[in-house]
């Protein structure tokens, strides 16, 4: 399984597509706390945001992911920033598929 988690400014919350090419979308405050002195949303932070995305997918039915809920251990993450992300930015929207 293939995971890949994209900062996007749109796009309708919950699962979408077609079987066998499901995304699933998170919308997550980006907290004060978050950002660094030059006011973006600090790498470490970035992570943990995205973690708290992947709960919810976890745990909705009817997802590939919906075994994992059990337990899963992350392995490997990549993170390719399109952009700088800042406090007014927030929510963020987290989408994520395999």
């Amino acid at each position: 399984m293939s995971e890949t988690l994209v900062y996007e400014a749109g796009g309708p919350l919950g699962i979408s597509g077609e079987p066998g090419r499901r995304v699933y979308t998170a919308a997550l405050p980006v907290r004060w706390s978050d950002q660094d002195l030059y006011h973006h949303v600090n790498h470490a932070r970035m992570i943990t945001l995205i973690e708290e995305a992947r709960i919810p997918w976890l745990f909705e039915e009817g997802t590939p992911t919906a075994t994992l809920a059990a337990g899963a251990v992350m392995t490997d993450l990549h993170v390719r920033y399109r952009g700088q992300v800042k406090y007014a930015d927030g929510p963020i929207r987290v989408r994520m598929w395999c």
